[in-house]
């Protein structure tokens, strides 16, 4: 499966793209079949680890996703992956 392109046009209306491949990056693939948007991705993650839906919580995710270093269409599994890993580094350590 190929990652869906973006058209020149869609490119300048401010969608989110990936400068390699040029791949969508305002989609999440949760299976071979089924995309979400990324604010549904956003609180389905911040409700499934148990943390609040805030505007500040859905803004810091969505700045640790521009900085996900994947390329191409962004995969779930990937993400829960890099998000996992981050916000963990993110919390205080115990003392």
């Amino acid at each position: 499966m190929r990652p869906f392109l973006l058209s020149e046009a869609d490119t300048v209306s401010g969608k989110k793209t990936d400068p390699k491949s040029g791949a969508r990056r305002d989609r999440v693939f949760v299976s071979y079949d089924e995309e979400w948007d990324l604010e549904r991705y956003i609180d389905h993650y911040l409700s499934s680890r148990k943390y609040e839906i805030t505007p500040q919580a859905r803004k810091g995710m969505r700045a640790l996703i521009d900085d996900c270093p994947v390329s191409g269409v962004l995969r779930k599994s990937d993400l829960d992956y890099w998000l996992d890993a981050k916000v963990r580094d993110s919390r205080p350590k115990p003392t």
